[in-house]
């Protein structure tokens, strides 16, 4: 293995993980002043092994396979959730974001 590779598998695993977490900490913390980024980076790690747990759950309790597919349609699943909660969220508390200076 060259250099290349393990650094393209490295950025996708952490991809895998950091994407659906990042949309799991923000559908519990909506907006910024409610963690800080380092606490927010940590919960997203945690938060990203839930899609692992959630497949594992559905393999043995509804018996749907463990594959490539489902493994996406997961990930998937759980990042729009997280979103859509999010927004849910913001739009019920009726605050929007605070805009960023030099955005």
């Amino acid at each position: 293995m060259d250099f290349m590779h393990i650094l393209i598998g490295t950025i996708g695993i952490l991809a895998i993980i950091l994407i659906p977490g990042i949309a799991l900490s923000l559908a519990i913390f909506p907006r910024k002043k409610d963690i800080g980024t380092v606490e927010r980076i940590g919960i997203s790690i945690i938060f990203g092994f839930v899609p692992e747990f959630l497949q594992y759950f559905l393999d043995k309790n509804f018996s749907i396979l463990n594959n490539t597919p489902n493994t996406y349609l997961v990930l998937e699943a759980l990042t729009a959730l997280g979103i859509l909660i999010r927004i849910i969220r913001l739009k019920l508390t009726g605050k929007k974001e605070p805009a960023q200076a030099g955005a």
